[in-house]
């Protein structure tokens, strides 16, 4: 019995050190990655951070072609470090959202997106990526809108990052994410690139709703 139990105290020893220690190395990693981010001039506007030196998406400076809007200066000291914290609560909102239902759709394939745009309910088609922070962090909204409009707007997302999906992509003219597009009837009533709250949000599509009427 004593036996047991000292294994038992041990396996959880090791649990907590191994947490430990994973998210040291954690942190060391996402602070080299932001170094060498802000050192490569990498960081994109559309993701709504700083960046310096051209666009890695359209090549051009100081007014960036993808998100037409000019993008500031980075501030001195580069972007703030990420600390073990950020790591630790990141974890736990990434695991949340994992397992929280949505009535957001995945979009597969384009014969998918034109079934429902051929729909009489308006559409919120969302083209996203998976390494996208600013897509993330939006999805408590589409979450939101899309329980909210339960039954009058149907909300979906595209990966642009799917084989399948990239010549839609292009042919919508999607240069940064995330990009929503607004359809009624078959037709883009509204485009928006990039973050956007959720009041904001809610306009869109209630002037979408109403559009037409």
């Amino acid at each position: 019995m004593n036996m047991k139990k000292g294994y038992a105290r041990f396996t959880f020893l090791m649990m907590i050190a191994t947490f430990i220690v994973g998210t040291f190395f954690l942190n060391k990693y996402a602070q080299a990655k932001s170094r060498n981010e802000y050192r490569s001039g990498t960081l994109h506007a559309a993701h709504g951070e700083m960046k310096k030196g051209a666009c890695q998406k359209c090549g051009m400076k100081n007014n960036c072609g993808c998100m037409k809007k000019k993008v500031s200066p980075i501030k001195k000291g580069g972007p703030r470090k990420r600390g073990m914290w950020d790591n630790v609560t990141g974890w736990f909102k990434g695991l949340f959202a994992a397992v929280t239902p949505t009535k957001v759709m995945e979009v597969s394939d384009e014969d998918q997106l034109n079934k429902l745009l051929k729909a009489d309910k308006p559409v919120v088609v969302k083209f996203h990526a998976i390494w996208c922070s600013v897509c993330k962090s939006m999805k408590q909204h589409d979450n939101a809108m899309a329980e909210k409009y339960d039954g009058k707007v149907k909300f979906v997302q595209l990966d642009i990052d799917k084989s399948a999906l990239k010549a839609l992509t292009q042919r919508h003219g999607v240069k940064g994410v995330p990009t929503y597009l607004f359809y009624k009837n078959g037709k883009v009533i509204h485009r928006h690139v990039g973050k956007m709250s959720r009041d904001v949000y809610d306009r869109q599509v209630i002037a979408l709703m109403k559009c037409g009427m």
